[in-house]
């Protein structure tokens, strides 16, 4: 294996730890190992022959691949896609740092495509395309000179640069194919399918949108910064978003899991909520006096097949080119109702208003049964600190004043903590013992306060938007925004937000913004619009292609600056070229030869007395070369 190789099998493996490591399914203490052992290479090499470094080498892989395998055995399915990405990046450590002059490297191109590909189904999309951009700028060239200099002790001189840049102008191409096809084809980037389920395994340990509340969490979620929502104001004011965003209610409890809404729990679809109409295709309305200013949203991540909405949202119209299904929830929740034909990213204009009291469901004593229900049992602190609570209640307190008693007793005398953080609660009881808590513990003891109290309530997920964009006059919620907390029932029908988690742990906003943020999601707004991209943007594409090509046929002053220019440049590029090297060229074209790479103009002219020439273009060719050949060595005379 020549040493001209190794360079780029090492850039191989770093492009395939960085696919694994943008997965954040693998542990960063293993893949730090992985990095060092792999950046120690060239230093190692010198001791690939010595008999005690394979033994010591193989046995630590031996150990370690042990150890992968009984932790798959014991942690079955959970863990299977951390082990297999993990292994995967084990074996081409340890081929970089064992492969020698009488090794091929078959193995390692085939194990580093394979992790290019399985991690595509895991990754962000963005991070995962930039990475194998880079990728494929050096997979193209280290297989080229392997296939063609592998074999070859000592390369020939100057052949390297040659076949280096012919494998440049075949990167290029490749990739700017694959772009061009890759902006112009409708796709969809949602991973559908069978891997629907291992994607979730994959991301659990995020903080998002769910439509389950465990009160059980015992590791410790990562923040993810990828924006779900971004809400621009008509007047361009930040006070005129609201802070909650609705995705899903829970109502059954059975003290460790809140579920989500049941509608055979309350029978009557208009039992809880002012009902959603359909007005248009793309437009949805609630009796209710809309108000301005407008609130123009996108929602990002349409992967948990919601569209949040405040409570007070009275129409919705979408803004989409192309039709997306809605399915109204009788708790006032819009669902997407296709998930298989829906986009990545849903636009739409909401107006907020009120409901006048005849438009408000007055839910019967049934209904109203299950916003009361209490798991059994219940907690014995949660039962204490209900009685100390109710002891500060005023007498003939209304509902709402009760309500506001719990929250703000939670509010100041408990602590918000991540899962799996020290002090954090593994339980309820532990929660109200005074171990901190993250949002899913404060709703759901302030729900469960409110129902010792006969009050009718509900628990709620969503995103909390609190992040005012500046610069684009928007407000933006992100993954790490997920949140968590509790809508009341009203005597009058009305439903009250009541939010118990502490604004200290409410996930900070990311203060001022550095260029670097800025960059980043210049980036993922742009990477965006590709992957929102659909028919219908496709044919906006296409249809502003042609107007272009419409101006120019309109404007041939235009054309006319192009073509001088294009003449300028082949001029200049022409003029930079010396006349022998010109003349070669014309003459391997006439006689239809193109020279291999490292290959001289001499040796390629011994190649074409085994041709059939006409003899006029075999004379050209011997006249041309010759003349480059004279031209070049009395360049390089002294």
């Amino acid at each position: 294996m020549p040493d001209l190789l190794l360079p780029w099998l090492l850039a191989l493996v770093m492009l395939n730890l960085a696919f694994v490591q943008i997965t954040g399914t693998v542990d960063s203490a293993w893949l730090t190992g992985l990095w060092l052992a792999t950046a120690a290479a060239p230093l190692l090499a010198r001791w690939r022959r010595k008999l005690w470094y394979r033994i010591t080498w193989n046995v630590a892989v031996i150990c370690a691949f042990t150890f992968l395998l009984q932790h798959a055995l014991t942690t079955g399915l959970l863990h299977m896609l951390e082990d297999g990405l993990l292994l995967a990046a084990l074996c081409q450590v340890h081929l970089m740092n064992n492969i020698g002059p009488r090794q091929k490297p078959d193995l390692l191109f085939f194990n580093s495509f394979l992790i290019a590909f399985v991690t595509s189904f895991f990754s962000r999309d963005l991070a995962w395309s930039v990475c194998f951009l880079a990728y494929a700028v050096v997979l193209v060239p280290a297989l080229q000179l392997y296939v063609t200099l592998g074999h070859l002790p000592a390369p020939p001189r100057g052949s390297t640069r040659a076949l280096l840049g012919d494998s440049a102008k075949r990167t290029a191409f490749a990739v700017a194919t694959t772009a061009l096809v890759f902006l112009l084809w409708p796709r969809d980037f949602r991973h559908q399918g069978w891997l629907d389920e291992t994607l979730r395994i994959a991301t659990q340990d995020y903080v998002s949108f769910s439509e389950e509340i465990r009160l059980d969490h015992h590791t410790t979620p990562t923040l993810d910064d990828a924006p779900v929502l971004r809400i621009k104001p008509s007047d361009g004011q930040a006070s005129s978003v609201p802070s909650h965003w609705r995705g899903v209610t829970f109502v059954q409890s059975d003290g460790n899991t809140w579920r989500a809404f049941d509608v055979g729990a309350y029978g009557n679809r208009l039992a809880t909520d002012v009902a959603w109409q359909a007005v248009s295709r793309n437009e949805w309305r609630r009796p209710g006096e809309p108000r301005e200013p407008a609130l123009l949203v996108r929602v990002l991540d349409t992967s948990g097949g919601r569209l949040f909405l405040p409570q007070q949202a009275t129409t919705v119209a979408l803004r989409n080119g192309t039709p997306v299904l809605i399915d109204p929830r009788s708790d006032g929740v819009l669902t997407f109702g296709d998930p298989s034909h829906l986009p990545s990213e849903v636009r739409a204009t909401v107006h907020l208003g009120s409901f006048a009291p005849p438009f408000r469901p007055k839910p019967s004593s049934p209904q109203l049964s299950a916003l009361r229900q209490l798991p059994e049992p219940l907690p014995p602190t949660l039962l204490t600190l209900a009685q100390h609570l109710k002891k500060q209640m005023a007498a003939g307190a209304s509902d709402r004043d009760k309500a506001n008693v719990c929250r703000d007793w939670l509010e100041q005398h408990r602590q918000y903590a991540l899962p799996g953080t020290p002090g954090a609660a593994g339980n309820l009881g532990e929660f109200l013992l005074g171990s901190g808590g993250h949002c899913e513990y404060f709703a759901a003891a302030l729900a469960l306060l409110l129902r010792l109290n006969d009050i009718p309530c509900r628990v709620v997920g969503g995103y909390l938007a609190h992040e005012w964009d500046e610069t684009n006059g928007e407000m933006v919620a992100r993954q790490r925004d997920a949140h968590a907390w509790v809508e009341m029932l009203s005597a009058d029908g009305t439903w009250i937000t009541l939010d118990a988690t502490p604004p200290i742990g409410l996930t900070p906003p990311l203060g001022e913004r550095s260029w670097w943020t800025s960059l980043v999601d210049a980036a993922s707004d742009a990477w965006r619009s590709v992957t929102s991209f659909d028919e219908h943007g496709r044919r906006k594409l296409f249809s502003l292609a042609l107007d272009a090509a419409h101006s120019l046929l309109t404007h041939p002053w235009i054309l006319s600056a192009i073509a001088i220019a294009a003449a300028l440049v082949w001029r200049r590029r022409r003029a930079a070229t010396p006349a022998p090297v010109r003349e070669l060229r014309a003459a391997m074209r006439r006689a239809g030869l193109q020279q291999r790479p490292g290959e001289t103009p001499r040796e390629m002219l011994a190649r074409s007395a085994a041709l059939p020439l006409p003899e006029p273009r075999r004379a050209r060719l011997v006249a041309a070369v010759q003349q480059h050949e004279t031209h070049r060595y009395r360049a390089e005379s002294p």
